[in-house]
C-alpha cells in the first residue's frame, strides 16, 4: 500500500514586516502538515494571519524565516519564475472578492485561467462548460459576470480556479460576501468537486458553522499556541 504523500508542510514559519522602524510579526506557526487529498479548514478571526498563510503556501510571498514545502519543493529555494510556474500549473486559488471581469461572460472568466496553465483551447472550452454545468450554471455560462448574482459569481470563480485541474485548491474566505445558506451550498459544491478529483483543499474562514462541514479543522490560535508553548517549555529548561 502506497504511503500518503505530503502536499503542504510548514515548519517554524514566521512572517514579519517593519512598521515605523519596528518589526511586527504577522504570522508565527511552528508546524502544519496537510496530506494529498485532505480537505482542511483553518479558522481564525480577521487579522489572525489566515490570508498571509495562504500567500506563503501559494508562493505569492516568502516567509521572513522558516520553510514552506509544497509537493516536496522548498519554495524559498525556487526562483520567482519557478514559484509562478508551480502556482499556475498545480494550484487553484478562490478569492473572497471573486476578482471576475464584469464585462466578460461566465465562461470567458473561467477560460482566463487557460493561458496561465497552458491548456489547449479545445480542452479548456470543454472543461469550462463541464465545470459550470456541475456548478448549476450551464444556463448562465454566456451571461456577463456583472449580471450574475453574488452566489453565481462565486461559482464562476471556483470553476476558474479548477479549470486546470490543480492538485491543491486554496480558498480564502470564499463565502465572506454571501449569506449563510448560500455560503453553505457553495462550500458543499466545492468539496464535492474536490472529492470527485482527489484534490487537496485548504479553506480559511471565520465561520464556525462552515468549518463544521470539514473532516479536519485547524485554528490559527492552536497553531500559534503550539509555538508559544514550545518557547515556554524551552525557557523552563
Amino acid at each position: 500500500m502506497r504511503m500518503q504523500e505530503t502536499a503542504i508542510e510548514c515548519t517554524n514559519l514566521v512572517k514579519s514586516i517593519r512598521v515605523n522602524g519596528q518589526e511586527e510579526v504577522l504570522l508565527r506557526i511552528e508546524a502544519l502538515r496537510i496530506m494529498r487529498g485532505e480537505q482542511v479548514v483553518l479558522t481564525g478571526p480577521s487579522g489572525s494571519g489566515k490570508t498571509t498563510l495562504l500567500q506563503l503556501i501559494s508562493g505569492m510571498d516568502l516567509p521572513t524565516s522558516g520553510e514552506v514545502t509544497l509537493f516536496n519543493h522548498a519554495l524559498h529555494s525556487l526562483s520567482e519564475a519557478e514559484r509562478d510556474s508551480i502556482r499556475g500549473q498545480r494550484i487553484g486559488i478562490v478569492f473572497q472578492d471573486f476578482l471576475l471581469f464584469p464585462h466578460f461572460s461566465a465562461i470567458d472568466n473561467v477560460l482566463v485561467q487557460r493561458m496561465a496553465a497552458g491548456i489547449p483551447a479545445g480542452i479548456a472550452q470543454q472543461r469550462a462548460k463541464d465545470l459550470l454545468t456541475r456548478m448549476n450554471l450551464g444556463h448562465r455560462m454566456h451571461t456577463k459576470a456583472g449580471l450574475l448574482s453574488r452566489g453565481e459569481q462565486q461559482r464562476v470563480a471556483i470553476a476558474r480556479a479548477m479549470l486546470h485541474e490543480p492538485e491543491l485548491l486554496l480558498a480564502d474566505e470564499p463565502t465572506g460576501n454571501l449569506d449563510a445558506q448560500m455560503g453553505a451550498e457553495i462550500v458543499e459544491q466545492m468539496r464535492e468537486l474536490c472529492n470527485a478529483t482527489g484534490q487537496t483543499l485548504l479553506m480559511v474562514t471565520h465561520d464556525q458553522h462552515l468549518a463544521a462541514q470539514f473532516p479536519r479543522r485547524e485554528s490559527m490560535s492552536r497553531l500559534q499556541e503550539a509555538k508559544t508553548n514550545a518557547l515556554t517549555a524551552e525557557a523552563a529548561l
